[in-house]
């Protein structure tokens, strides 16, 4: 039963890691500078052509990565447990909704405009970066709390 929940939040996490980050990766605007010839044609030199075009950096959000974080945050919630069994148990219950409704979500995502897609990406990516740091100051809580006790 357990390897069977575990084989399942795998997935999820796997799903909505690469769920919320996908609406991350966006096209390069361009970002042109105005033609210098058109605006002062006497500061021209000749043969040189004075416009350039630059590139705006492309988000560094990969599916990928999103992922690796959450089987991170999932093995902080599984050192959680060994720690805290109280605080471990209110985390899992936030964290299964949150797939839960991750998965709901995936399954009409492509049915509604970029515009909704774009703020349910932000809003599904902000909470699960809010849990997951949750997560880990609960375990970095409980880990001083067991060092210091240790003295």
């Amino acid at each position: 039963m357990h390897l069977l929940y575990c084989r399942t939040l795998s997935l999820s996490l796997l799903l909505g890691g690469s769920l919320l980050l996908s609406g991350c990766e966006m096209a390069k605007p361009s970002v042109g500078k105005r033609d210098a010839s058109a605006s002062s044609p006497a500061k021209q030199q000749p043969g040189v052509q004075q416009s350039e075009t630059i590139e705006a950096p492309e988000p560094s959000a990969e599916p990928e990565h999103g992922s690796a974080k959450m089987m991170l945050c999932q093995k902080e919630m599984e050192a959680l447990k060994q720690i805290s069994t109280r605080q471990y148990n209110l985390y899992q219950n936030e964290f299964s909704k949150l797939m839960r409704s991750t998965a709901k979500y995936a399954v009409v995502r492509t049915q509604v405009n970029g515009n909704t897609q774009e703020a349910v990406d932000a809003l599904y990516s902000y909470k699960a970066k809010r849990l997951c740091a949750n997560i880990s100051q609960a375990l970095m809580n409980g880990l001083s709390e067991m060092a210091e006790s240790a003295k």
